[in-house]
């Protein structure tokens, strides 16, 4: 399967929604409990960024220092203070940008903790019925398996914020670091919704986190085809039951590949 084949592929499967549903209708009360979680979230997370979000920026701004000329004198201190004020006016933008998106990503991770079990469950089951092969699950082994669950998205959150703030850090580079950061973040930000919801088919078979990041790199273009419509704001938090389905499906379609 060439790039451009796994990339449809993966927008395919993540465009086709709640179609899943009527294809695989045994795996709706599944959906319940974690959609119950994903509403929640969203909801306290409009609250909190309503109530939270301007203080908290201009908090964080403070500590940065933008270098100023007052009372500009000579022709060219005003070119120089023209270009500050634009200088400073786009940091402030970027700055707020980046807030919102690192906030968003941080209420998705902590609501996909708190679902984790949930999720895992749906994945379980997303498999069986595409194919055939019912898991036989005690009591014990979903504890163990809804603690193991909770820690690898605790592992994948870790990763996946760390590498945003070193992108910030691009950002910083005069001229081009604004365009670079704005391409990387969106590029990274499809990768890791593709990865996340596929992840869970990798991590319920006690696979380490390395060799699912190594699997995920294998299918860059799928995982990115898949995580396109993840960009979209609240879209992952709102849509995160039917598409852990939905990357299931896929996972099953890229093993098969290989």
């Amino acid at each position: 399967m060439n790039s451009i084949t796994q990339f449809r592929s993966g927008l395919s499967h993540s465009l086709s929604g709640f179609q899943i549903l009527k294809d695989y209708p045994s795996i709706k009360k599944y959906l319940y409990i974690p959609y119950l979680i994903c509403l929640i979230s969203v909801v306290l997370y409009i609250i909190l960024a309503w109530t939270y979000f301007g203080d908290v920026y201009t908090y964080l701004l403070k500590y940065f220092v933008f270098f100023e000329i007052k009372d500009p004198m000579h022709w060219y201190e005003y070119f120089f203070y023209i270009f500050l004020i634009i200088i400073r006016g786009s940091a402030h933008i970027i700055f707020g940008l980046f807030l919102f998106v690192l906030s968003i990503i941080a209420m998705y991770f902590l609501t996909g903790i708190l679902s984790s079990p949930f999720l895992e469950l749906i994945s379980e089951k997303m498999e069986s019925a595409l194919t055939g092969k019912e898991e036989e699950v005690h009591v014990l082994t979903m504890i163990k398996n809804s603690m193991r669950s909770v820690w690898y998205e605790i592992e994948r959150s870790i990763f996946f914020i760390i590498v945003p703030l070193f992108f910030f850090i691009i950002n910083l580079i005069p001229g081009i670091g604004s365009i670079l950061y704005i391409f990387l973040t969106n590029f990274f930000l499809m990768w890791v919704f593709g990865f996340n919801f596929v992840d869970f088919s990798l991590a319920r078979k006690g696979i380490s986190f390395k060799e699912r990041l190594s699997f995920a790199r294998k299918n860059l273009c799928a995982l990115l085809g898949f995580g396109v419509i993840c960009v979209v704001p609240f879209v992952p938090l709102l849509c995160m039951p039917i598409l852990v389905a939905n990357g299931t499906k896929l996972f099953i379609e890229l093993t098969k590949e290989q």
